[in-house]
């Protein structure tokens, strides 16, 4: 509605005209009074201004008034009021622009401004909304929970956690993030802080959730994320949980001796063990598949140690490694050599017993098994388990002096195979020696045009579930680069190696969040331009990324939050990262570049918000500096001193080319080193 404001003539007024209707021609000056009404129209339907928090908008106030008008502020704080234009002339349909700067308190706020003109006034109230807001105390508080489990019994406790926090967006709920799909949720929410009676009002309130964690049974640190948001508006907050594993055990054995010279008819020998471990099932002991014939483990009768049987040899000397590992961390090791004599009287010996200990090569080779033989009347024979269905040994030639030579085809298939090879009496079969060799599983798996991943991973025999390591051939399907998001998280894949892939594009987010991941190689057919947005994001386990040649950019967060990344490879191909690309990466100690400096600050944070600046490794303390640098002979002084001619924007390469510094193309922005950085050369 329109606010019409009109004045009354006063009786001074109409004095004053009839003063000057009796006035003469002689007058030689006329003196005008404007005796018009004063008028003060305002057409804003609103007498009062709301703003939200964020302020981000300007309103109109729109008025007529045939006098000269202002505005003045109300008493009290209204420094965060912007008023565009505050006095002027008469007119019709002014405007004055009412804008409220951020407000960034928990509380709302209101200030009032008066409008003058001719005598009239009329007073408006801008009023702007608190920020919603989730305030956590002491968000740091949860960086280090205990594991929950006794060091000395072994017994778990859960452990409850306690959040105080405030709010005024109403109702909170939390949601866990704990590293990706796949993952045990190990939290869990015990207690709802919920009041139905509680008003709904916009002022803080206080609130307390409780949260159970489970004991952490692992040697490793795990972390969760824990967000706690509104259920009516946009508010949130986080708080960081880590909780550290189990301590590791420390395993030494302290009786080796006992093992290095065990009689030709075999024994039984308590293994004596200095650790930590506080029940003997957090130990394992390990023997080599090929072995087990002729050693074996067991529990002594109070099952308070380990026991090898040895059984007796009617062979050559012949040895074994034994391991002693944690049951849940195999890589916590101590190995041990076990060796046992000659059986008397032993005609035959295979001499070069110690090169069978490893796997041999998958792709097959030439063997050659060494021998001391004291009999004229002798042959080979190569044996396969039953289920074994492929010859994969053949003997080529026996009449060398002290050697057989036999050949060794290519294992095809996913997983190891063993033959025996064994040198006989030919009139005492009896009288022999004999050993296994095992050759390494195919690696190499061929997904053939229109079969899933799924399938190809079947008809090699392997279980998804329970694969460790994939070298991959051929294209991949969404559903298949979805497939190895779920290995690598909820299952137990490692490495996947897509050297041969040919795909030419990568999904975004394809690994993000695998933590299972330590080993990821990408395609190396130099169609690859680019590495998605989150392409490996929160890839905590992985150690090392080489980007292959061929690549132009690494899109936002490719590489942010992996926390245990420690070497960095760029090809001479690569012109521009965008924003957060190794974000939270803190152990960073080799950086290889194969390009000349890029731009790592003030970059577009994406291809689609060339607007909003960023950086590449968003460390303020510059931790990336203090790596070693690998660049090439020739690029040294220019990641010294950086010039413009030198450096590669793919975004700012006009301004490059200008050949000077500017305000919108800095040297800092190229700097990758500072005088401390250790810089060596690649070539």
């Amino acid at each position: 509605m329109k606010l019409l404001l009109k004045g009354c003539m006063s009786i001074a007024a109409l004095l004053a005209v009839g003063l000057f209707a009796a006035c003469g021609d002689d007058d030689k000056e006329e003196i005008f009074i404007d005796a018009s009404e004063p008028i003060l129209e305002v057409s804003t339907t609103e007498t009062n201004f709301t703003f939200t928090s964020a302020g981000n908008v300007a309103k109109e106030l729109v008025f007529t008034t045939n006098r000269d008008w202002q505005v003045v502020r109300g008493e009290g704080d209204t420094g965060w009021l912007t008023l565009f234009k505050r006095a002027g002339n008469a007119g019709e349909n002014i405007k004055i622009w009412v804008a409220a700067s951020e407000n960034t308190d928990t509380e709302g706020r209101s200030a009032s401004f008066t409008l003058q003109a001719g005598g009239h006034t009329q007073v408006f109230t801008v009023y702007q909304a608190q920020k919603d807001a989730v305030i956590i105390s002491n968000p740091d508080s949860y960086k280090d929970l205990s594991s929950g489990v006794d060091e000395t019994t072994g017994a778990t406790e859960e452990k409850i956690i306690e959040v105080e926090l405030a709010t005024n967006a109403g109702d909170v709920e939390p949601a866990f993030n704990f590293g990706g799909a796949g993952v045990e949720p190990w939290i869990k929410l015990v207690v709802e802080d919920t009041d139905e009676n509680t008003p709904q009002t916009r002022a803080l309130e206080n609130h307390k959730l409780q949260f159970k964690v489970e004991p952490n049974d692992e040697y490793t640190l795990r972390i969760a994320i824990i967000t706690i948001k509104s259920k009516l508006t946009e508010a949130s907050a986080q708080i960081e949980v880590r909780q550290q594993g189990k301590l590791k055990p420390e395993i030494k054995i302290t009786n080796e001796a006992d093992f290095k010279s065990i009689l030709a008819s075999g024994a039984t020998i308590p293994l004596q063990l200095e650790t930590n471990a506080s029940r003997l099932d957090e130990l394992t002991v390990e023997v080599p598949d090929k072995d087990k014939g002729w050693v074996s483990v067991t529990k002594n009768a109070d099952e308070t140690a380990y026991e090898l049987i040895v059984k007796t040899n009617t062979l050559s000397a012949r040895s074994t490694t034994i391991t002693v590992c944690a049951a849940k961390d195999h890589s916590i090791k101590q190995e041990m050599k076990l060796s046992q004599v000659s059986a008397a009287g032993v005609t035959i010996t295979i001499t070069n017993k110690d090169e069978f200990d490893n796997e041999w090569n998958k792709l097959g080779s030439v063997v050659i098994v060494k021998h001391k033989i004291d009999i004229t009347s002798w042959d080979v024979a190569v044996s396969y388990p039953e289920d074994e269905t492929v010859e994969w040994l053949e003997v080529k030639n026996k009449t060398v002096s002290g050697a057989i030579y036999l050949s060794m085809s290519e294992n095809k298939i996913f997983k190891p195979r063993t033959a025996t090879i064994t040198i006989f009496d030919k009139e005492n079969p009896s009288s022999k020696d004999e050993v296994t060799i095992v050759q390494a599983a195919a690696t190499c798996m061929v997904i053939e045009e229109g079969v899933s991943l799924s399938q190809t991973i079947k008809n090699y025999g392997l279980d998804e579930a329970t694969v460790e390591s994939l070298e991959l051939k051929g294209t991949l399907s969404n559903a298949d680069w979805a497939l190895l998001k779920t290995m690598s998280t909820k299952n137990k894949l490692r490495k996947i190696d897509l050297s041969a892939i040919t795909n030419t594009t990568i999904p975004n987010n394809a690994f993000n969040g695998c933590i299972k991941l330590e080993i990821f190689i990408l395609p190396q057919h130099g169609g690859l331009a680019q590495i998605p947005e989150g392409c490996c994001r929160n890839c905590t386990a992985l150690k090392e990324i080489k980007i292959p040649e061929g690549v132009d950019v690494v899109i936002n967060h490719a590489f942010a939050g992996c926390s245990a990344l420690t070497k960095i490879y760029l090809p001479s191909t690569t012109t521009y990262l965008y924003g957060y690309c190794f974000e939270k990466c803190p152990k960073i100690a080799e950086i290889h570049l194969q390009c000349k400096p890029l731009q790592i600050i003030k970059v577009w944070r994406s291809p689609t918000q060339p607007a909003v600046a960023a950086e590449v490794f968003n460390d303020n303390s510059q931790g990336w500096k203090k790596a070693t640098f690998y660049v090439p002979a020739a690029y040294v002084n220019f990641y010294k001193k950086p010039t413009p001619e030198n450096c590669v924007s793919k975004n700012l390469q006009e301004e490059l080319a200008k050949g000077a510094w500017s305000a919108t193309c800095a040297e800092s922005w190229f700097t990758w080193i500072n005088a401390q950085t250790v810089v060596e050369t690649e070539d």
